[in-house]
């Protein structure tokens, strides 16, 4: 009988892990392939670097030991599914074999509440409850593909390219010097050479403010230094960022402050510094509090400036506005170094205007090889399409998933009509009419639908909420607003029951095909 079971259960798995890896491989293909030549990717950076190197051959999307490691997880798992089976099938005795029912096993004799007059809803119930564990375990299953799907959908529709667009740039059009670090190839790209003989000079901000349409200009300083408290791999200091905010930025940060004040007269001194939030999520070890001092080697052209601070406060702001390093107001970054370090020109520009204001700054910078322009308008719609790339992505896999709960479910109903056929046959022999069948095998799958529904809302809904409060917590692609997904939830029920509905019309379709006496002597 072990035999019988194990050998039954590996010829269905000959057949179906073939298929099963064709059908990955494909999907997974398909996938990739639209993801990165799709509209949504045209300007992605990464699916741009992506669609170069399969093209150019350098990565292959097949892989051989890819597809036998599957196969080989596959069959393990088919073998642990068998082991139950085969020990449950060993200790069956022939004649309770010939006795069963469609029971999994022989339960104690307990009185049995009976009824005067039975109708459907008791008929359905009855059957649901007569094996709890396939009730439940089915349940589960499809719960959980939607629990996941809930939580995958939160985090999308939390997040907002408007947002994101605020995290990488201020104002309407940015300038910034186009530097490289580490560049061995080409060390006149080092921001700290570049400042030698900054491109963005008080010439080119009075010819910028003099465009019609022009409200306001930002000056913003940086400079590259190194951090004595935190090392590289190769034990160097930790190379970081110091940037100089102007005083309107300043006031905006104020909002901004977790710990500390920007009210602090060691931040006035040059003895006081800031702490980006970003940066404490990025190294573990930059656990500092308020009244912690720090040491920092300033690059200033070729001098280097060593410079001890105490933290006057800490700041969880966006991207865009402090950057993710440490913080000094201008003025006092300016009086630390020689060179000019101006580092970026925000551009605020009156209603309506900012595209003639973007086209008469392009034409002042077009040809200067150390600046580089962007606009609010270009990261808006970069942002969009990061989020559409990971959209395309992410519900291509949760459709993977989805099919197969689906699958489970549909395998779930119609084992469980094939193992009623006698009973069922008996019903309709004594009245049960093919109206009344199709009511119960819904009122059954409603039962299915209803509590996958309960669960994935239920607790995707809990599991979402905590996925986004910890993304906002590490920053993760700009989320700082709650959005439940309505729109996929929604689709999600609409799904569920329609599949649920084609199912029961399935079922039952091959159900009627076999004659009532044929379903009575299902068995005997």
């Amino acid at each position: 009988m072990r035999q019988l079971v194990f050998r039954e259960g590996f010829t269905v798995a000959a057949a179906a892990v073939p298929v099963g890896l064709i059908l990955g491989l494909g999907v997974g293909i398909l996938l990739v392939n639209g993801m990165v030549s799709s509209d949504l990717a045209s300007e992605n950076l990464m699916a741009e670097e992506m669609k170069k190197i399969i093209a150019d051959g350098g990565v292959s999307l097949v892989k051989p030991w890819i597809l036998l490691l599957a196969a080989a997880v596959s069959l393990v798992s088919v073998y642990i599914s068998l082991l139950r089976p085969m020990q449950k099938a060993a200790k069956i005795s022939a004649i309770e074999a010939i006795r069963f029912q469609g029971t999994d096993k022989e339960k104690k004799k307990k009185q049995r509440r009976g009824y005067e007059e039975m109708n459907i809803r008791r008929l359905t119930a009855s059957n649901l409850g007569r094996n709890k564990r396939r009730t439940v375990v089915t349940i589960v299953t499809l719960g959980i593909t939607g629990i996941l799907f809930v939580v995958v959908a939160t985090i999308l529709s939390c997040m907002n390219p408007k947002t994101m667009a605020m995290d990488t740039t201020r104002g309407d059009i940015h300038i910034t010097l186009n530097s490289e670090s580490g560049n061995k190839m080409h060390p006149e790209r080092e921001l700290s050479n570049i400042q030698k003989n900054n491109p963005l000079t008080e010439e080119l901000k009075e010819q910028i403010a003099s465009i019609d349409g022009v409200d306001r200009i930002e000056t913003y300083t940086g400079v590259s230094a190194a951090l004595e408290e935190l090392r590289e791999d190769d034990g160097r200091p930790l190379e970081t960022g110091l940037g100089g905010l102007s005083g309107e930025a300043m006031k905006e940060l104020d909002r901004y402050v977790t710990e500390g004040s920007l009210a602090d007269d060691s931040l006035k001194d040059g003895t006081g510094i800031i702490l980006s939030g970003g940066y404490v999520k990025s190294y573990p070890g930059a656990d500092w509090k308020t009244g912690d001092k720090v040491h920092l080697l300033i690059e200033d052209g070729d001098e280097v400036v060593k410079r001890e601070f105490k933290i006057a406060a800490v700041t969880d702001a966006p991207y865009g506005l402090t950057g993710n390093g440490f913080i000094l107001p201008s003025s006092v970054l300016e009086d630390i170094c020689e060179n000019d370090v101006t580092d970026d020109f925000y551009i605020f520009t009156e209603k309506g205007k900012a595209g003639s204001v973007a086209e008469a700054v392009k034409q002042l910078t077009d040809g200067q090889e150390f600046l580089q322009m962007d606009t609010w308008k270009d990261a808006y719609a970069q942002a969009e399409k990061s989020i559409g790339f990971m959209l395309y992505g992410c519900y291509g896999l949760m459709f993977v998933f989805g099919l197969i709960g689906i699958l489970n479910l549909v395998n779930t109903m119609i084992n469980s009509v094939y193992i009623r056929r006698r009973e069922l046959g008996v019903l309709q022999a004594v009245g049960l009419s093919g109206k009344q069948t199709v009511r119960m095998l819904q009122l059954e799958g409603l039962f299915y639908t209803a509590g996958t529904l309960l669960l994935s809302v239920g607790a995707g809904s809990i599991a979402g909420y905590g996925c986004f409060l910890w993304a906002r917590a590490e920053s993760i692609m700009s989320i700082r607003t709650y959005a439940y997904p309505v729109v996929p939830v929604v689709i999600l029920a609409a799904i569920i029951l329609v599949v649920q509905i084609l199912i029961t019309y399935m079922v039952n379709n091959s159900f009627k095909k076999q004659s009532l006496i044929d379903r009575v002597r299902f068995a005997e």
